[in-house]
């Protein structure tokens, strides 16, 4: 369905749209996995994002201990 999809939307000539359709093909994979299953990495993503953002505002501050006694304190 979402190759017939993209070959309907691909004639409709709107320019937003066919960028749009050029990004899903690039990666067609992945969008086909992302609609066939029900649970994804998200959750993880964002933990790792938080890491990344507390270790940012922490540069050249401390070690390793220091930062992972931060992230312990921010799940209580």
């Amino acid at each position: 369905m979402l190759q017939s999809w993209m070959e309907r939307a691909n004639t409709l000539d709107i320019q937003p749209l066919k960028s749009f359709i050029n990004e899903i093909e690039r990666d067609l994979t992945a969008v086909k996995s992302a609609i066939a299953y029900e649970y994804n990495n998200g959750l993880a993503e964002g933990k790792i994002n938080e890491i990344k953002l507390v270790k940012r505002t922490m540069y050249d501050r401390c070690l390793f201990d220091l930062l992972r006694n931060k992230m312990l304190l921010l799940e209580i």
